[in-house]
């Protein structure tokens, strides 16, 4: 196989396109990320026009600064910097922007993060800064990993303690190696949670986890933005329906004239 492969030519004659290196390259323009249990997430998905996109990169140069941290000159699709135990994630997608912060972690002498949704990510962010961001705020939610080796079963009480008495739904991907609750409702403090007790998967793993969740929960919420205007416009659509159906069957009654006149023709 070794042979096989030196044998190979490193130049073909083939009509290369000029965007294949960039296709090859976006997938890795997001990169997973890896995440070490216990750790708290919060995850801000943020409608923005393209007009005010530059007003917000420098809401994002401005956390660096009061971080006293590398300030980006260039916006990019994917911006992520660790500021201690503090970890930003910035994407920018067509419809929308994403910010990711994380608590890295979030073990306390105090014990002030030993419930999962005591404390999370935002606390570490320069006051004020969140209260101007630039967009409208569609997803906004936290995910707090924890690890335990402890069966789903046994897990499902001391979960139901962390969603204020709302109905959970649940899953245990790989194998059951993590445990994942949540609500799909908003909490008292505004935003959604999902729960991750992690058993046996690794920091890369998790960090995969993590961005399944988030995408999922973002694009189900984008989804359902058109469905105001689906309901306004479904008065509308019923006689259309029914029109067309009118049509559809009026026409199927007149095939045997159509076939007199092709075969007269």
């Amino acid at each position: 196989m070794t042979d096989l492969i030196q044998a190979l030519p490193t130049q073909t004659g083939f009509n290369l396109h000029p965007l294949r290196e960039l296709l090859y390259e976006e997938l890795h323009s997001r990169p997973f990320q890896q995440i070490q249990a216990p750790a708290r997430v919060t995850h801000l998905a943020v409608l923005c026009p393209e007009s005010g996109r530059a007003q917000q990169f420098r809401h994002l140069q401005a956390l660096c600064e009061q971080l006293n941290a590398p300030v980006p000159e260039q916006d990019s699709s994917c911006f992520q910097q660790d500021f201690g135990s503090l970890r930003v994630r910035r994407e920018t997608h067509m419809e929308f922007v994403a910010y990711t912060f994380i608590y890295l972690d979030a073990t306390s002498p105090s014990g002030a993060c030993d419930q999962p949704f005591a404390c999370t990510a935002l606390s570490l962010l320069p006051p004020g800064w969140l209260d101007q961001l630039h967009g409208s705020v569609v997803g906004a939610f936290h995910v707090a990993f924890e690890y335990s080796e402890l069966e789903g079963k046994q897990l499902l009480p001391q979960a139901k303690r962390n969603f204020e008495g709302m109905r959970l739904i649940g899953s245990s991907p790989q194998q059951g190696d993590a445990h994942i609750w949540t609500s799909f409702r908003l909490h008292s403090d505004g935003f959604g949670r999902f729960l991750v007790y992690n058993r046996g998967m690794s920091p890369s793993q998790l960090g995969r986890l993590m961005q399944r969740l988030l995408e999922i929960e973002t694009y189900r919420l984008l989804m359902l933005l058109g469905m105001p205007l689906a309901r306004s416009i479904a008065p509308a659509l019923s006689p259309m329906d029914e029109g067309l159906a009118d049509i559809t069957q009026r026409l199927a009654g007149n095939s045997d004239l159509d076939e007199a006149v092709i075969n007269q023709g």
